[in-house]
């Protein structure tokens, strides 16, 4: 099934026909953020390892993890994580601890 672009913005309406196959990407890890490539291809996820949060990426199609590295510390919580430049960026956006400059 290709994949659709639509404007920012822009939702889907409708009924609802049926519902394919699901894929679980992850069922063992706390996830704290997630995004979508633009082409819904990819998933990048933020997600909760031991005291690290690690950069996960995801295929849509296989539901395989790719790219999985250290992020931070668990103490900075990647509050967000988003798609830039060509799609072939990741970024994360993170919080620093309570009562640290």
């Amino acid at each position: 099934m290709p994949a659709h672009r639509l404007p920012p913005g822009a939702f889907i309406s409708g009924t609802i026909t049926a519902f394919g196959e699901p894929t679980v990407l992850n069922s063992s890890d706390y996830v704290q953020s997630f995004a979508l490539s633009d082409d819904l291809r990819t998933v990048a996820a933020a997600r909760h390892v031991d005291v690290y949060y690690n950069w996960s990426l995801y295929g849509i199609e296989t539901g395989r993890r790719g790219a999985d590295t250290p992020l931070c510390h668990h103490e900075y919580d990647p509050d967000g994580v988003a798609f830039y430049g060509d799609g072939t960026k990741v970024a994360a956006a993170s919080a620093w601890p309570l009562g640290k400059p």
